[in-house]
């Protein structure tokens, strides 16, 4: 009972040494973002101004209540001329209080060259519209739905740069029939993946409801390739996600999403069905 009780103890201090660094990278952050403000000569109003904020936003992410999108951030160090230190700084305080497993995932998963995933319940992260994410995630009731909204969305920046990674999403069907956020919010994120199915290096493709069993039934998971380097993969579970870099079990995932891309539907034919049920949310 002794070992147990110190074995929790220790889990709880790992714990809170992890949320202070994050919350510590935050509040530097946010005094950076001050000291800038003030050296060019802005007012919190007349920042907020500049970046579509209010006075009183622009002091929660100058107090770590609140924190910047990336595409806010490079806004911010265009007006102030900062050199681009707001924006570059940002992704090490949004990966500050993540799992130390979906940290190590995220790094990697910036400097992948092509990512295969599939989601069973939801859909996949990098393809969320902002307002199906934020839906996800009050429904999860976390503490800091905010921040963990715009991690979320910020890992999306790699599909908008000069070389992005080569994405292939795999997903039931069912995804599509959940209302997450309502029928409006559901709308916008179909078109959301229609648009994204339309890019040349995305592909789209769903699990037909009429499939019983299926070689993903265990759950997410997500493999990464790179221009060097093993591929890795990253399972994910309600508690924690676990990365994958042992040879013969990435093998073992890789044969998992070769059966997955066998059983889902086309490209072409997961396109019509998007459609389709973009059709029946529009009536």
């Amino acid at each position: 009972m002794d070992v147990h009780n110190e074995s929790v103890k220790a889990s709880a201090a790992k714990q809170a040494e992890l949320e202070s660094s994050a919350d510590s990278l935050a509040v530097y952050w946010g005094q950076l973002l001050r000291r800038f403000r003030e050296s060019a000569g802005y007012t919190a109003a007349g920042l907020g101004l500049a970046i579509g904020y209010s006075a009183s936003a622009v002091s929660m992410f100058e107090n770590a209540h609140r924190v910047m999108t990336p595409e806010t951030a490079r806004s911010c160090d265009q007006i102030l001329n900062t050199g681009g230190q707001l924006a570059g700084l940002l992704p090490y305080v949004l990966a500050a209080d993540l799992p130390p497993e979906f940290k190590d995932y995220v790094r990697h998963e910036r400097r992948a060259r092509q990512i295969l995933a599939f989601e069973p319940q939801v859909v996949s992260g990098l393809l969320q519209t902002e307002e199906y994410a934020e839906a996800v995630l009050r429904a999860a009731r976390l503490d800091n739905i905010q921040r963990s909204l715009v991690t979320r969305m910020s890992r999306q920046e790699i599909l908008r740069g000069e070389d992005p990674p080569y994405l292939w999403v795999i997903m039931e069907e069912h995804v599509l029939d959940k209302l997450v956020g309502g029928s409006e919010v559901m709308r916008r994120q179909i078109e959301r993946l229609l648009e994204g199915a339309q890019k040349p290096r995305v592909i789209v493709q769903f699990i037909p409801r009429t499939v019983g069993a299926h070689a993903g039934l265990d759950g997410p998971l997500t493999i990464l390739s790179f221009h060097e380097g093993p591929d890795i993969v990253y399972t994910d579970g309600h508690a924690s996600g676990r990365l994958i870099v042992l040879p013969n079990e990435v093998a073992t995932c890789s044969r998992t999403y070769d059966l997955l891309r066998s059983t889902a539907a086309s490209p072409e034919q997961s396109i019509t069905v998007m459609q389709a049920k973009l059709e029946e949310l529009s009536l």
